[in-house]
């Protein structure tokens, strides 16, 4: 497909970010900490994202559905903290912020720990969380599944997920 740069022309102006990021508020990141869990941990080497990011230990970093799933880590990451320095046109929300990278296992317990100052030296505010349960048609898989009924639903494993981000007055983006 053609080259058609969606993050500055499209992304941050519908977001405002050009808003937060001028002054009187200057925000881009800078001291704050974000939590991010994907099926794979990212690629802390990544031009764009590298000393900002760290993988916590003992992350799978590919997961064995292939590639799909770890450029979707560094894209999801990229989004929220990419410097934009090597190509301004991938600039992230917060271009100063340090991220944190999970796989999904054990996601809840270490998002508790993660964000927990008597746990960290190094607590996350926000936390970020762009996978769930594939309701219909997965093109990643390549199958439809009849889950639909799972849309919207409120199960005990949401309930988990509130009682962490409540407990540790977290922002989570799930």
């Amino acid at each position: 497909p053609p080259f058609i740069d969606h993050n500055q022309a499209t992304a941050q102006p519908l977001s405002n970010v050009d808003k937060v990021q001028s002054a009187p508020f200057n925000l881009d990141g800078s001291g704050i900490r974000v939590g991010v869990w994907e099926v794979g941990a990212v690629r802390s080497t990544h031009q764009e994202l590298t000393p900002r990011v760290t993988v916590a230990p003992g992350q799978k970093p590919f997961h064995p559905y292939g590639k799909y799933h770890q450029h979707h880590a560094i894209h999801v990451t990229g989004t929220i903290g990419s410097s934009g320095a090597n190509s301004p046109a991938t600039e992230g929300m917060a271009p100063n912020v340090n991220i944190t990278s999970w796989d999904t296992d054990s996601d809840i317990t270490e998002m508790a720990n993660a964000s927990n100052p008597a746990l960290t030296n190094t607590p996350i505010q926000i936390s970020n969380h762009s996978y769930g349960y594939h309701i219909g048609w997965s093109s990643s898989l390549g199958t439809f599944s009849d889950t639909q009924h799972l849309f919207g639903s409120y199960d005990n494993e949401s309930a988990s997920w509130d009682n962490v981000v409540y407990q540790n007055g977290l922002i989570a983006v799930v």
